[in-house]
């Protein structure tokens, strides 16, 4: 018995240790008037870019397919592309992001152009 009682005044003692009052914590409205934002930060986390794709006869002589990726590699648009017509993509990107590669891909060789894209538009030429 007197273990019993020794574990119950155990639990107890347990129990009321840990709804002892503690330092209140303070209201997190109160922790976000200490925040700062500065002037000039957004909370855009993407923005919209326009490209045009122009690719001569000579270049595209033996068929191609225009692929459009990020810096790091991640294809953002994969499709036909014919000589001497604009092929206009519209696509969404991470604001991070100021340039695109532009990828001419054949058979035999594959072209490449960056494209610097800060101002929500781009043009990449193949000759």
């Amino acid at each position: 018995m007197s273990t019993l009682k020794n574990l119950a005044t155990l639990a107890a003692l347990a129990l009321a240790v840990a709804c002892s009052n503690a330092p209140a914590e303070k209201a997190p409205e109160e922790n976000l008037d200490r925040v700062e934002i500065p002037e000039d930060f957004g909370f855009v986390t993407k923005k919209p870019v326009a490209l045009t794709v122009r690719a001569s006869a000579s270049a595209l002589e033996r068929g191609a397919a225009l692929e459009i990726t990020r810096e790091d590699g991640r294809r953002l648009y994969m499709g036909p592309i014919q000589p001497e017509r604009d092929v206009e993509v519209k696509l969404t990107i991470p604001a991070k992001d100021d340039a695109v590669r532009v990828n001419l891909l054949s058979n035999e060789t594959t072209r490449s152009t960056t494209v610097m894209i800060g101002s929500g538009e781009g043009t990449a030429e193949f000759e």
